[in-house]
């Protein structure tokens, strides 16, 4: 829990450094690369923990190792500790009887021009995909390992196709210059993410294709990859350095929140009811996301940040 709790306050600590450090012009591409960084690495190290359990079998041996890896990061922070300091920006006293815009309105303000929809709305939309996201990956198990949909391959083979391909989606889309979507907001990104997971669970219904799984998970990872750090650019372009951190925070906490309950309760259907129930669940709360996107109205800006 601690190691999490600080994982989460680093990855917010970024923001101000990339704002200070980076040129605007990159900003997106140097927040991508550091998303696809992690995307990169993750499976690699859970690839070394596995290999260590499986020769040794000894558990506080991986600990150790994964202790290592922790004050090996923090070493080389320490050492090029110039690169990333920034200077704290003071934050002038108010004026007797002047009120400013409180925190809330601020991010409101924020993440509306940032996003193109309302704070509310954002957050919503955010937990709605994200319940559904976080049970693709025991949904594709689950489909594999049907009998009756046989890959000619291996269930090991054919998780890591996807696996792979997910991962090259994510960097790619996280890294590449792409002029199109470069035009396009975060919330037309957004909405064409969805409606390619919304093409994998009909395919999952009706096509029962598995290298059409491979291929829409490859278009879902590549509109992620590219949604997130489109955001994130835009909102530090926006805010003051002292709530750079917060907003991340703001935003990010609804996802965790919110993967248990697809990861439990989608699989759940699945399991007790049928895989068919479980598609057409996911598909309904895509939908139900897509329109609290693209109902209403925009949210124009009601303070300066």
């Amino acid at each position: 829990m601690i190691s999490d709790g600080l994982g989460f306050l680093s990855s917010s600590l970024r923001l101000p450094v990339i704002r200070q450090r980076v040129a605007q012009n990159d900003w997106q591409q140097v927040l991508g690369l550091n998303q696809s960084i992690a995307s990169l690495f993750q499976p690699v190290g859970q690839s070394i923990g596995v290999f260590i359990l499986a020769v040794t079998h000894d558990y506080a041996l991986a600990a150790l190792v994964n202790a290592g890896t922790f004050f090996l990061a923090a070493l080389i922070l320490l050492l090029g500790r110039r690169a990333i300091h920034i200077a704290p920006i003071p934050v002038p006293p108010a004026r007797r009887g002047e009120k400013g815009p409180g925190l809330w309105r601020k991010m409101s303000n924020i993440l509306g021009q940032s996003s193109g929809v309302s704070i509310i709305r954002l957050l919503t939309a955010v937990v709605i995909v994200n319940v559904v996201g976080a049970s693709v990956d025991a949904v594709i198990n689950l489909y594999i390992l049907d009998p009756g949909r046989a890959t000619g391959l291996s269930f090991g083979l054919a998780i890591l196709i996807v696996n792979v391909l997910f991962v090259a989606g994510t960097v790619m889309g996280s890294t590449l210059k792409v002029r199109f979507l470069d035009r396009q907001s975060f919330k037309t990104v957004m909405v064409g993410t969805i409606g390619v997971m919304v093409l994998l669970y009909l395919n999952f219904l009706w096509v029962q294709s598995y290298w059409m799984v491979i291929i829409l998970m490859f278009a879902i990872a590549f509109g992620l990859g590219n949604m997130n750090p489109k955001l994130y650019a835009q909102v530090i372009s926006l805010a003051d350095q002292n709530i750079v951190g917060t907003i991340f925070g703001t935003v990010s906490s609804p996802v965790t929140i919110a993967a248990p309950l697809g990861s439990i309760g989608i699989v759940l259907i699945y399991n007790a009811i049928s895989p068919s129930a479980a598609y057409w669940v996911s598909i309904i709360i895509l939908l139900i996301g897509t329109g609290v996107l693209l109902l209403g109205k925009h949210q124009r800006p009601v303070a300066k940040a």
